[in-house]
């Protein structure tokens, strides 16, 4: 059986249904934070997110939210990924392809803040060469337990 193919599209105010759909789902919205119909649209207009659908053979499956902080020599911020189906792989596609089209800017590294009982998400960022940074735990987005940082290393293209 053919691998399905796993895309990227940018987000636009018309899928934000599907997009707060996705992020109140039972199984996503105790890992990931939450923002309104305008929070969401905000992120779309700002020149400093990406906002992105997550496609797999043409049909919805998930979003990706990341901020560009290269100009803060902070890299690239992963704020949020979520996707409907937690099985095959579909996240870990989605990251790998986002990393690989952030090429042309360059960042230094990607990071992300991990809820600490999401244990899928952790299995899947360290696939991926996401490595904990040690001794840092915050607060993310007003979850009430703790979050720990990951980051993985970017090779800069010359």
């Amino acid at each position: 059986m053919a691998e399905e193919i796993v895309g990227l599209r940018a987000t636009t105010e018309g899928a934000l249904k599907f997009v707060l759909c996705v992020e109140t789902d039972p199984e996503n919205s105790p890992h990931i934070g939450s923002w309104s119909r305008e929070g969401h649209a905000a992120a779309i207009a700002s020149p400093v997110f990406w906002h992105l659908l997550i496609l797999q053979d043409d049909l919805f499956q998930g979003y990706l939210i990341a901020r560009d902080l290269c100009a803060e020599g902070k890299g690239v911020f992963l704020k949020r990924i979520a996707v409907l189906s937690k099985v095959g792989g579909l996240g870990r596609q989605a990251i790998s392809q986002f990393i690989q089209s952030l090429s042309s800017l360059g960042p230094s590294r990607i990071w992300l803040a991990v809820d600490v009982e999401n244990a899928r998400a952790q299995r899947t960022y360290r696939a991926l060469g996401f490595e904990e940074m040690a001794g840092l735990e915050v607060a993310v987005d007003g979850f009430p337990d703790h979050s720990f940082l990951m980051v993985k290393h970017l090779e800069r293209l010359s």
